[in-house]
This record gives C-alpha cells, sequence and structure tokens, in this order.
C-alpha cells in the first residue's frame, strides 16, 4: 500500500481524462452513435448473439461479480458502512461511464470505416489505438493508450491481493505473519503463471479463459446481489434493489 498508494492516483487521473478526451472527441470528431442494429457500414460481429454478450458486457462493466471479491480488501480501508455509497456505488457509475465511452467510440469508428468487426474481434488493443490517435493525436492517444493499458495491471494486482485475503481468511492465516503470506502469495503466483504460459502457447488460450472468466464473472456478480439482498432484507433496507438486478 504505500508503494502505490503513491502512484494509483496518478494512473487513475490518467485513465480518466484520457477517457474525458474521446467523450469530447465522439463530438468534434461526429462521430456517427448510432443503435447497433441500425449500423449499415460496418456490420455488428456478434449480430446473432447480442443478448449472451449484452449480459457478460454489463456484468464485466458495470455490476461486476470480479468487482465483489474486491470488497474483501477495499471494505477493510473505509472507516463506516455509509462510505460505502461513494466508494462503491458512485464509483461504478463512473466505469459505467467509462464503458459507455468507449464502447460509442467503438462503434463510431466502423460507422466511420476507420476500424472493422475483424480487428474487434481480433485485436481490441489495436482498435483502441486507432481511436485514440484519430481523436487525441500521436501524444495524446499515446496517453490514452497507457490509461487503457493500467487497467489491465491494475486489476492483476488488486484481484490477486484480494484473492490472497480471501484465502488467508477462509484457512485462518493472520495477514500480520508475513512468512506464511508471501508462501501463500507465491502459490498464487506459481497458478497464474502456469495459466499464463498455458494461454500463450494455446492459440485458444485467452479466449477459453476469457470463456471462463465471463461466466464466473455473472456468477459471481448473481450471489454477490443474493448476499446483499439477504442482509438488507435482515437490516430493513429496500432489498429490491439488489434482488431485481441480481435477477
Amino acid at each position: 500500500d504505500k508503494i502505490i498508494g503513491k502512484f494509483y492516483p496518478v494512473l487513475g487521473a490518467i485513465l480518466l481524462l484520457s477517457t474525458f478526451g474521446i467523450f469530447i472527441g465522439l463530438f468534434l470528431k461526429d462521430y456517427p452513435l448510432v443503435e447497433l442494429w441500425d449500423m449499415a457500414n460496418a456490420g455488428y460481429p456478434y449480430q446473432d448473439h447480442f443478448i449472451p454478450i449484452f449480459f457478460v458486457t454489463v456484468t464485466c462493466g458495470v455490476v461486476s461479480g470480479f468487482h465483489a471479491p474486491q470488497v474483501t480488501l477495499v471494505s477493510r480501508t473505509i472507516s463506516h458502512e455509509k462510505d460505502g455509497r461513494s466508494v462503491f456505488y458512485n464509483m461504478m457509475i463512473v466505469e459505467g461511464f467509462l464503458a459507455m465511452v468507449w464502447a460509442a467510440a467503438g462503434i463510431g469508428a466502423m460507422e466511420l470505416a476507420i476500424t472493422d468487426a475483424d480487428t474487434i474481434r481480433g485485436s481490441v488493443t489495436q482498435v483502441v489505438g486507432i481511436i485514440a490517435k484519430n481523436m487525441l493525436g500521436e501524444f495524446g492517444g499515446l496517453i490514452a493508450i497507457i490509461g487503457v493499458i493500467i487497467l489491465p495491471i491494475t486489476t492483476g494486482d488488486t484481484s490477486l491481493r484480494s484473492l490472497r485475503l480471501i484465502i488467508s481468511d477462509a484457512l485462518h492465516i493472520d495477514n500480520k505473519d508475513k512468512k506464511k503470506i508471501l508462501v501463500l502469495a507465491l502459490c498464487i503466483f506459481a497458478v497464474v503463471a502456469v495459466l499464463l504460459v498455458w494461454a500463450k502457447s494455446n492459440p485458444e488460450g485467452f479466449n477459453i479463459l476469457w470463456r471462463y472468466f465471463s461466466w464466473a464473472n455473472e456468477t459471481i456478480a448473481f450471489f454477490g446481489f443474493t448476499v446483499i439482498a439477504v442482509y438488507m432484507k435482515i437490516n430493513n433496507m429496500p432489498y429490491i434493489m439488489a434482488l431485481i438486478p441480481g435477477a
């Protein structure tokens, strides 16, 4: 925390500012914002599977099951339950905005024929670079790309720390025992290393991992909403707010 606490706010600022630049660029560059099914030029790459893709997208970006384990880590850093509104709820709205901006930029880029369905299907990173440079120029585009690259790096960091906390809690390992925590962390890193090597050596490795991640994401989101709904019901709170999206 003493290390990452110094530069995480800077990384977050880069991500927010670059995305806000893309948001302004949507209008300054006159990107056409059309409905997916009305796209005439590019052809939406997942047209026949819109509903499952839609749900995976929503659970990944807005009501993410992945964020449920993060509560294990982040909730230990807030002083009162009411802080959860700003720390979790408001940040989900911000993240939803970020996702919508990039989704709109992708659709607009396909309509303008700056990119195509095959590129989006094959290399999302390349599409990010194309859009960022088109809207923000070489330097601004580079900053935007760095902002997007930061996401998986920080995600990996927080997810592995959260996993370590969850496992240590389940096994009643004292987190102040640095030797035991180091051994646990190394075991987690070893599993991740094996998965990465396999994903790189198998041509379909990343797609297979992503498929199971998507499934796990939605499943965890469901259990997360269920737990919240039960907690809110017990404490006479409006549990319907968690029950409906969970359903």
